[in-house]
């Protein structure tokens, strides 16, 4: 199951009337994530609080943390090589969730 399933149904249309408005539906999404990322944040790289501020620097060790924690002994050569440019598009993927 991917991991942004939940939080991408909660973003969707038709999921609008289970909300008062949109602020209700991107707290509940924020709140998922920052509950989903919650092992790989540290105190040194926690989100701004709310009002959502515009600063992603913590996001690229959380990301990090959070890409390789379950997988340190895996070899290098049994897994598949990145495509050029995925990891930005899911940093920017992810910003975009967490900051609303």
């Amino acid at each position: 199951m991917n991991r942004l399933e939940y939080p991408h149904f909660l973003l969707l249309q038709n999921t609008t009337s289970i909300f008062t408005d949109a602020a209700e539906q991107v707290a509940t999404v924020r709140a998922q994530l920052l509950l989903m990322l919650g092992p790989y944040i540290t105190t040194e790289n926690m989100p701004p609080q709310l009002p959502a501020s515009s600063n992603a620097s913590w996001t690229a060790p959380v990301m990090r943390r959070c890409a390789v924690m379950q997988t340190p002994c895996i070899p290098l050569g049994m897994l598949m090589p990145r495509k050029c440019g995925s990891t930005r598009q899911s940093r920017a993927r992810f910003v975009r969730y967490v900051d609303g």
